[in-house]
């Protein structure tokens, strides 16, 4: 949301007019008080607040059971909750090697956590988006 702030000072030496209306003419309008100056500066300021939100992820591989796997993923930072409607902080481990996982969710504005997960990886299951279903259970006219 933003804010504007309007002033309005006299040009020749600088003093704030008080409550003129910018839009009166020259000819109806009243010299300044201090030096009976004429011309007018009028000053406007706008703010507006951005809120920036970031997150990384990191990930190492390396040769895990003879192939190029996984061994270990972080992901930290800002995260959109949909249910919250609203940014929340999203820490998240998942070590491959050692069967871990982590995860916490903090509410940005209490502090307070929201989630938070640790277990097994192995053990972790149900959660997230759903697998889409198979080819089979879809009606014929879908398929063509």
């Amino acid at each position: 949301m933003s804010e504007e702030k309007n002033s309005e000072q006299c040009s020749t030496c600088g003093s704030l007019i008080p409550d003129e209306d910018s839009n009166v003419e020259l000819s109806e309008r009243k010299p300044c008080r201090i030096c009976g100056g004429m011309s007018r500066t009028i000053n406007v300021l706008i703010e507006d607040k951005l809120n920036l939100h970031d997150n990384f992820k990191m990930v190492a591989v390396g040769e895990r059971k003879g192939k190029r796997q996984k061994k270990f993923e972080i992901i930290s930072g800002s995260d959109y909750s949909k249910k919250l409607e609203k940014f929340v902080h999203k820490e998240r481990a998942i070590d491959h090697v050692n069967d871990q996982y982590f995860e916490e969710i903090t509410d940005y504005d209490s502090g307070k956590v929201i989630h938070r997960c640790e277990e097994p990886l192995s053990e972790h299951r149900g959660h997230g988006t759903p697998p889409k279903k198979q080819d089979e259970d879809r009606p014929v006219a879908d398929k063509i």
